[in-house]
């Protein structure tokens, strides 16, 4: 039993540091990456449309509406099939929309997606990053790559932990590249 028990605090070390070195890696990629092509849908704009295909991702959604509020952009959520079949008959080129989608493969999701392509809607899509169908539609794609963490014994029938922590770090530093995005456009026309 202690010899059990010593060995516990070591793997929840391991996991800890390979998390600790997950979000190092990440911050590092999303840091490096350009947001110009979304910064630029974004700011042109008239209407700005969200939709979260899950839990997590409305929650992501939430927080780039609370971002980009204080720039004056409100970007409104459209919940499910009806809302976006009421607001699809009066979009047009100059509005965006945004998907905060795991997956990328939800049929909800890629059908809303090939109905914006079809009325010329530019839309960005926020995805795992992998080949799916989403980000092969979208007019740019925004990827995140969450991590699985083993937290419980392998015999254990629970599923891995994900750290969803990406999400909020793409967002957050769009949001802050969108703000140098802007004040580089104004220096330009002056």
């Amino acid at each position: 039993l202690k010899l059990e028990q010593e060995a516990l605090p070591c793997r929840q070390a391991d996991v800890l540091k390979d998390l600790q070195d997950f979000y190092t890696q990440t911050t590092a990629k999303i840091f490096q990456r350009n947001f110009d092509s979304a910064s630029r849908l974004i700011h042109e704009a008239n209407r700005v449309f969200i939709f979260a295909s899950g839990y997590v991702q409305s929650n992501v959604a939430q927080e780039l509406k609370r971002l980009f509020f204080y720039d004056h952009i409100l970007i409104y959520e459209i919940a499910g099939r009806a809302e976006f079949a009421s607001i699809s008959r009066t979009l047009t080129a100059d509005d965006l929309f945004i998907f905060v989608s795991l997956s990328g493969e939800t049929p909800l999701v890629v059908d809303f997606a090939r109905k914006l392509q079809l009325l010329d809607v530019p839309f960005i899509s926020i995805t795992k990053l992998h080949d799916n169908t989403l980000a092969s539609l979208s007019t740019v794609n925004l990827y995140v790559s969450p991590a699985r963490f083993q937290l419980y014994d392998q015999d254990d029938e629970r599923t891995p932990f994900q750290s969803m922590l990406p999400y909020f770090m793409l967002i957050e530093v769009w949001y802050v590249k969108y703000r140098m995005y802007i004040r580089n456009c104004r220096e330009q026309t002056v």
